[in-house]
């Protein structure tokens, strides 16, 4: 069945839509005039995608979505409290070092010292999480890794996760999150992103 396309020259319908030259007069058509398939990348058309995730009929619903924040508030959280059980641990020997050894009271004040400092950083980071907004992005998963540290002799291992997003504009950025999250995305999943000082609180899934 012959095309819409008409040759400008002759005015005579083309074959097929993506002829570059007319079958009856053999005109050239204008380059302009040549259908292109959208240009697509390893996560689909994303423009397309984002099209119709602005008009998904729950994207409403997928902004307002009760996302919690007890993850990362606990762990700054534990850092306060881990600073300042350390730096009371080591009182008590400051205070006797102090009393039998003189100069040599400096080795455990500097122990308190790391103490107080580990319950600073923990309250800064704690107070900058809490007072960060809450924001929402219209964004597709383009990456998750994990990353392992500790775990020598006489510690155990931890393990957090990070997830990258990409925004509508092809902006990217990496955020931490938790190991519940990120089992539930992949990349190339689209939807809403819920990002609180450098966390992914949330991602709500959009089919499109």
């Amino acid at each position: 069945m012959a095309s819409d396309r008409k040759c400008p020259n002759c005015g005579a319908r083309l074959a097929r839509a993506k002829e570059r030259f007319c079958g009856f007069c053999g005109h050239e058509m204008p380059r302009s005039d040549v259908v292109r398939a959208a240009p697509t990348g390893p996560y689909g058309d994303l423009p397309s995608r984002f099209r119709a995730l602005s008009e998904h009929n729950r994207l409403q619903e997928m902004m307002e979505i009760h996302v919690s924040e007890t993850g990362p508030s606990m762990q700054y959280g534990c850092l306060v409290v881990f600073g300042v059980i350390f730096a009371l641990g080591a009182l008590p020997v400051f205070i006797g070092f102090a009393a039998m050894m003189g100069p040599l009271a400096l080795f455990p004040l500097a122990f308190i010292g790391v103490g107080v400092a580990i319950s600073i950083w923990g309250l800064t980071k704690y107070l900058a999480f809490k007072n960060a907004p809450m924001e929402r992005y219209l964004a597709v998963v383009v990456g998750e890794r994990q990353h392992v540290s500790g775990g020598g002799h006489n510690s155990s291992s931890s393990t957090s996760y990070h997830v990258t997003i990409e925004l509508e504009d092809g902006e990217r950025e990496e955020y931490r999150t938790s190991g519940k999250i990120l089992g539930r995305v992949s990349p190339g999943d689209i939807g809403v992103a819920h990002v609180k000082g450098g966390h992914l609180l949330g991602f709500a899934r959009a089919v499109v």
